[in-house]
């Protein structure tokens, strides 16, 4: 499955639904940074959960692939033993299909793995769902943040693939996207949240230098990535105006807007927010 980004999709903008939460805010306002969850926190108990294909072993060629690659993942978890007991390893593997697909199956369970190694912030190219809003916002008294994708970090945001049927993957296939995949997957019963995915790399678990980093689920951003605030439409006054006066004080250019409820419509407008007359 080939990957696609929001730069090369020309996405302008993407919007992250969440609660009213006034330090996350005050945190992306004065320290560039966004609260990124866990996988292990989604409320989809199939998302980033890998599932990996046991048919292979009935392959002749990909079953010769799957042991060369077993083969080299265990040389480097046990590296320095015997030439004669790696051979003697994969001997084993090779000739027991069972053994085979059994090692397939408990590959399929690193979900949990995942977890603990990496953080996903979601963001969609809908700034109305009335859907997100219920879900992600508070019951619609939370805030929608929109970002700016002219830079790297949001412009490479991943689009995710909606599917009927749960992809399953080939082990022996590249290292990023066994990875990657699972997390930038779901049902098609999601599609219409039109998701995108930024995906980092929790510090204390990483494995790659060159990936996005968070600490304690922190995600840095680059500076002006945010460029409106959006409030729901129950966000209460209160919350109103001290995002309004956190964004005063800071001296950033972020707009400021309010989702309507459309008379006699299921939908909402996005307009600007404007201080009612007291």
């Amino acid at each position: 499955m080939k990957t696609h980004i929001a730069r090369t999709l020309g996405v302008k903008q993407l919007y992250h639904y969440q609660p009213a939460k006034l330090d996350w805010l005050q945190q992306t306002i004065s320290e560039n940074t966004v609260h990124c969850p866990s996988p292990q926190d989604f409320n989809d108990p199939w998302d980033c959960q890998p599932c990996f294909d046991d048919s292979v072993v009935d392959d002749p060629a990909e079953r010769a692939r799957l042991i060369e690659y077993l083969d080299g993942a265990y040389r480097r978890q046990f590296p320095g033993k015997p030439e004669d007991e790696y051979r003697q390893r994969m001997q084993q593997v090779s000739s027991d299909a069972n053994l085979l697909r059994s090692m397939i199956r408990q590959l399929s369970d690193i979900g949990n793995a995942i977890g603990e190694q990496y953080r996903v912030y979601c963001l969609s190219t809908l700034p109305d769902s009335i859907l997100m809003w219920g879900l992600y916002a508070e019951k619609h008294r939370g805030l929608c943040l929109g970002f700016s994708t002219e830079n790297e970090q949001f412009g490479s945001a991943y689009k995710v693939e909606y599917c009927d049927a749960y992809p399953k993957l080939n082990y022996a296939d590249n290292d990023d996207e066994v990875i990657i995949l699972p997390m930038i997957t779901k049902s098609s019963l999601w599609s219409r949240e039109c998701e995108f995915r930024v995906i980092s790399e929790e510090a204390s678990t990483a494995l790659s230098a060159g990936s996005l980093h968070t600490e304690n689920k922190l995600l840095s951003i680059p500076e002006h990535a945010l460029t409106s605030v959006i409030f729901g439409c129950l966000t209460p006054k209160k919350l109103k105006e001290e995002v309004r006066a956190l964004i005063d004080s800071s001296g950033h250019k972020i707009e400021l807007m309010e989702a309507q409820r459309i008379p006699n419509r299921y939908a909402l407008s996005i307009g600007p927010y404007e201080t009612a007359p007291s």
